[in-house]
């Protein structure tokens, strides 16, 4: 399973990697996120096709970091599927900077978080 994937970004930035390592989930992982930003609906992007053949979780996890003048970024997106076709929802949403929550969906409510310049 390809789960961990680190690159410095540069004008010519290639993903090279044997067959089967995961190269096309890290890209399809990214578009699914970009999606869902644009205010695509949840179900229109994450179907039952896109979650793994072989393992049986009804559950997706998205997640990276980012360096952006020299801050950490790190978002996670947990995707759930019940047994219902088409009610796939987000489950949790999670926007961690300056290793302090920023924003947060438990699923129910949304949360956005004050960072605090004096402390």
């Amino acid at each position: 399973m390809f789960d961990k994937f680190s690159d410095q970004a540069r004008e010519l930035s290639t993903l090279a990697r044997d067959n089967g390592s995961g190269k096309t989930s890290v890209l399809d992982a990214l578009r699914y996120v970009q999606r869902l930003m644009r205010g695509e609906h949840v179900e229109a992007i994450f179907n039952e096709n896109s979650l793994t053949t072989w393992d049986k979780r009804r559950e997706q996890t998205i997640g990276f970091s980012l360096l952006i003048n020299e801050e950490v970024y790190k978002y996670e997106l947990k995707i759930e599927y019940p047994s219902q076709k088409y009610k796939q929802h987000i489950k949790r949403e999670e926007l961690i900077w300056k290793d302090s929550p920023f924003f947060l969906y438990d699923g129910q409510e949304a949360y956005l978080y004050r960072i605090n310049w004096n402390t």
